[in-house]
């Protein structure tokens, strides 16, 4: 027979702790039944509201009747997304095309004239675009649908119908063969469908004349260009990176980009080197004809002495990379500096120091020519080529003729290119050279 004492240990007064109740049998086994809560968990944990998996879609639209902005629901039938049916995928209509030519009606269709661009959709025509143009500021090869403006194959005509005579004088593969008629059927195309712009443009351009209509045929990047220099009035060569036509003062013209090698700052060593620098050529629009070597900047090819021209400025740049660094020479000529958007000019007869670094410490906030971004080339001119890659960029400097004997040259000295800014320091007003002596770095406070 069993029997069970229930004890209570402790009044309830005493705590939590106390809330137990011990049950002893006469086996000597006892068990706890708690009949309180646990320690430390007295409140419930809270529970969290269920998310909501709703998605409403509303017009907001200025209603005339309240003259007011409301809400009403969007119909099910508005995509928010409207896909190009040029785009490639399942959505492509015209996957089966080599390229489409997109011809825009604008809704004022009486005032404006529609306009016209290329979509590339065959993968044979792009890589022939990427051997040919190989870049153009906002086109992307990778871009879908690629869609190019019908002046960029103007521009290059010439180049690709090199290509294709390149292709047809050797012997092809299969994907060679492929190329080569799509190529074929591009060029036909845009020879067909401006050949009055063309024909324009050949006759012109054979009598050395050129109109602003037809202007952009003759801008073909990666070429030299024959840019006149501001101090001196002699010809510099430059290299077209790209141009675009832009307006400015409601008056539209032609922004002509150049490379060019120069002196570069290399903020890293705190050291100058030969790199490439951006030169920037603005082409205002003119009515009728005009001659090409009229321009403010114009291919090197239809220069009328194209051979002396290139032997001409080989010598300057070989005469300029000699006189790098600091020389203490005696000069009679011209002199310029640039103050602000102008160029101020002076005759200097006396002794001289080229020290681009000096004139730059003392003139840090000169304007000196900005490397081609994002970061500079540099010329190795130890490089037996260093000849042949100045005659390519032709950014050349007039520079000074020692004088031996007699006799003076306009010659464009103080310049940042050259480094013999330290003649002078810009200041506001009228520049007066000084008489200095043979030691001293002629300008003016100095």
């Amino acid at each position: 027979m069993h029997r069970r004492i229930s004890t209570l240990m402790r009044s309830p007064s005493s705590g939590p702790s106390s809330s137990r109740i011990s049950e002893y049998d006469e086996d000597d086994q006892s068990t706890l039944t708690p009949v309180g809560g646990n320690p430390g968990k007295g409140e419930e944990k809270e529970t969290l509201p269920i998310p909501s998996l709703k998605v409403k879609r509303v017009d907001n639209y200025y209603s005339r009747w309240s003259k007011a902005w409301k809400y009403r629901n969007t119909s099910a039938k508005v995509a928010v997304e409207t896909f190009s049916v040029l785009s490639s995928g399942s959505n492509d209509q015209w996957k089966d095309y080599s390229f489409v030519v997109v011809r825009t009606i604008p809704r004022n269709y009486i005032a404006e004239e529609p306009t016209f661009r290329i979509v590339i959709k065959s993968e044979y025509i792009l890589k022939a675009c990427k051997e040919v143009i190989e870049s153009w500021p906002g086109v992307s090869w990778n871009s879908d649908p690629l869609e190019l403006d019908p002046q960029i194959f103007i521009t290059y005509h010439q180049q690709f119908l090199d290509y294709q005579r390149a292709l047809e004088e050797k012997k092809r593969n299969e994907l060679e063969t492929h190329l080569l008629t799509s190529i074929k059927l591009l060029n036909n195309t845009i020879s067909s469908d401006y050949r009055t712009t063309l024909a324009t443009l050949k006759r012109l351009t054979k009598h050395g004349e050129i109109t602003y209509e037809v202007l952009h045929g003759i801008l073909v990047p990666r070429t030299l260009f024959v840019v006149e220099c501001a101090v001196t009035g002699l010809p510099r060569l430059l290299q077209l990176s790209y141009y675009q036509k832009t307006c400015i003062g409601s008056k539209w013209m032609y922004q002509l980009v150049f490379e060019s090698v120069d002196l570069v700052d290399r903020t890293m060593s705190n050291t100058v080197g030969v790199g490439k620098v951006q030169t920037v050529v603005y082409l205002p629009s003119f009515r009728g004809a005009v001659p090409i070597t009229s321009l403010n900047a114009y291919p090197l090819k239809f220069h009328p002495d194209e051979a002396g021209l290139r032997e001409a400025i080989l010598k300057r740049g070989k005469k300029w990379h000699d006189l790098m660094g600091v020389h203490h020479k005696e000069y009679d000529g011209l002199a310029a500096l640039k103050c602000e958007n102008r160029v101020v000019k002076h005759n200097v007869r006396s002794r001289i120091m080229i020290d681009r670094s000096t004139f730059h410490r003392l003139n840090p906030n000169y304007n000196f020519p900005q490397p081609v971004p994002p970061k500079a080339e540099v010329v190795d001119t130890t490089n037996p080529r260093f000849n042949q890659y100045v005659d390519a960029l032709g950014n050349y400097v007039e520079a000074p003729e020692l004088l031996q004997a007699t006799g003076a040259d306009v010659v464009r000295l103080v310049n940042y290119r050259l480094g013999p800014e330290a003649l002078s320091r810009p200041k506001p007003g009228p520049f007066r050279p000084s008489r200095a002596g043979p030691d001293t770095i002629l300008g003016p406070g100095l």
